[in-house]
């Protein structure tokens, strides 16, 4: 029944195997593992796009504890992520640093078995400057321009899956591989280099009597397995920006987003059974390493925005941020290590680099802010994105190279609404209390086999100011559901992820 459901599986991904074939131009097999959805093997698919266009944004202390609540507002570091009019409100030059602790937590529900871990990470959250150049006339103020860095997605994530179970084996997908495609032994390693060629080297698979190709035998069907994935990088910006005033009461200002990428994934597979009376066990281990294309340049985001005062208390603001095309590098190496009885094996594949271009789809936000004289403030935000609108192209030879990946995008992911709410409270005249509330809907439409929870996060902060100095810090508490597939979805349950990142953020400033 297995190898009945497998072979079906084979048959309706046949077409897609072979475009991979001839997109990628590399050995044959290397497209007969991708098409079955092997969770760690080498690939570039959707789920690279949304990982590297599903950014949350850059900022300070201020902001972050009103929950990022800032379109409408502004003299913070903040607009040159999000809405660059607001850097005309600066009135002085201004410098700001800040730092923040990210602790990522993850539990890993397969087939009602959770797995708990979690991982810490310290690093720069912003880091700016602004100043002036030009006179004021004619009811504008004089130009104000900075630069600001700043991180608008974090990587940091631990995560491990264990289960003692009769679910499909990967050599069960390995052998089915072998057997419909049945390359001459001589073949097998060099046709398929990430995977069956694994399995092959280190005698886990061999030749078989009633089928060309065989899996070592599990006995009773049932074998314990494990995973752990360790994943680290960012996604950072470096942005200059340039605004002015009309008369205190309409700004507009534009910024140029420098983005950069890194992303690294390490994977352990580990499966361990009996066969025929004798201890089996094997580990794919697998090291994924992910950066800019250097040679392709920097990606560049355009960032446009307004904020207009129709009355001392009430600002409204608006930007848009355009789409970018950011080159990516992927670097790749898979091993096999294997134990059978007494007698060890291993082997490694040799390092795949493969280049190829995502583009992130452009953003819409709005906002509104009431300033309640002394007393403080509330804001409110509500921005946009259409992740149906991601491209992946090849470096050379365009989006026809992705074609297949193309229309993955389309059928699973959509539109994106996400809004936030912040507010600030003065006590006296150098303190501040801050809290806010976020919340994101799902990215991915009925057809993806993904969670479709929505995105919440909760704020609160504070600050201290007098004369030109002030400090600033900030809580966030974010929790959202994720899920992926070891490999085929046919044939094993989703492993379901429950995310609960906490960060604590701290910065000083001062004004000159």
């Amino acid at each position: 029944m297995r190898s009945e459901m497998l072979n079906k599986v084979f048959y309706k991904m046949r077409s897609k195997m072979l475009h991979k074939v001839l997109r990628k131009g590399k050995v044959v097999a290397l497209s007969f593992v991708l098409m079955c959805s092997v969770q760690f093997v080498f690939a570039q698919n959707e789920d690279d796009a949304l990982r590297f266009s599903n950014t949350f944004g850059a900022y300070t202390n201020r902001a972050l504890g009103m929950g990022g609540a800032y379109t409408a507002l502004g003299a913070d570091f903040t607009n040159f992520f999000q809405n660059p009019a607001g850097i005309a409100a600066y009135k002085k030059q201004n410098m700001e640093f800040g730092l923040s602790l990210l602790s990522r937590s993850t539990n890993v529900d397969f087939n009602n078995r959770v797995s708990s871990s979690s991982a810490t990470g310290l690093g720069i959250n912003t880091f700016g400057f602004t100043s002036t150049f030009g006179t004021a006339g004619n009811g504008w103020g004089p130009w104000i321009y900075g630069l600001a860095y700043g991180r608008t997605q974090t990587y940091k994530r631990q995560y491990n899956l264990e289960s003692s179970d009769n679910q499909s084996s990967l050599l069960d997908v390995y052998t089915n591989q072998l057997n419909y495609y049945n390359p001459a032994n001589s073949e097998v390693s060099a046709s398929f280099p990430f995977g069956a060629g694994l399995a092959w080297e280190t005698y886990l698979i061999n030749p078989g009597i009633s089928s060309p190709y065989a899996s070592v035998n599990i006995d009773n069907n049932t074998f314990t397995r494990r995973q752990n994935v360790e994943e680290s990088g960012y996604v950072r910006e470096t942005c200059l920006g340039v605004a002015r005033a009309f008369e205190d009461k309409l700004f507009i200002g534009a910024s140029f987003a420098f983005r950069k990428v890194v992303f690294e994934k390490n994977s352990t597979y580990s499966e361990s059974f009996s066969s025929n009376g004798t201890a089996v066990s094997y580990s794919l281990i697998e090291e994924n390493n992910t950066g800019d294309v250097v040679t392709k340049g920097p990606s560049v985001q355009s960032k446009l925005g307004i904020q207009y005062v129709p009355i001392p208390y009430l600002r409204l603001g608006a930007f848009w941020h355009s789409a970018t095309r950011q080159s990516i590098s992927d670097n790749f190496l898979a091993k096999m290590e294997s134990s059978i009885g007494a007698v060890n094996y291993n082997y490694s594949s040799d390092k795949n680099i493969f280049d190829y271009g995502i583009q992130a789809p452009a953003t819409l936000g709005a906002g509104a802010a009431l300033i309640l004289g002394n007393f403080g403030i509330v804001s409110a935000d509500y921005e946009t994105r259409d992740f149906s609108k991601m491209v992946m192209y090849g470096i050379t030879g365009g989006t026809s190279e992705f074609a297949l990946e193309n229309n993955s995008i389309q059928e699973n992911y959509k539109r994106l609404h996400n809004a936030r709410l912040g507010t600030e409270f003065r006590i006296g005249d150098v303190y501040r209390l801050r809290a806010g509330v976020g919340y994101r809907t799902s990215v991915f439409t009925e057809l993806a086999e993904k969670p479709k929870e929505p995105l919440f996060n909760w704020n609160v902060g504070g600050g201290y100011k007098k004369d030109d100095f002030y400090c600033d810090g900030a809580l966030m508490i974010t929790k959202n559901k994720d899920g992926y597939f070891l490999y085929d979805p046919s044939l094993i349950s989703m492993a379901n992820i429950d995310n609960l990142l906490v960060q604590i953020s701290f910065s000083i400033g001062v004004r000159f």
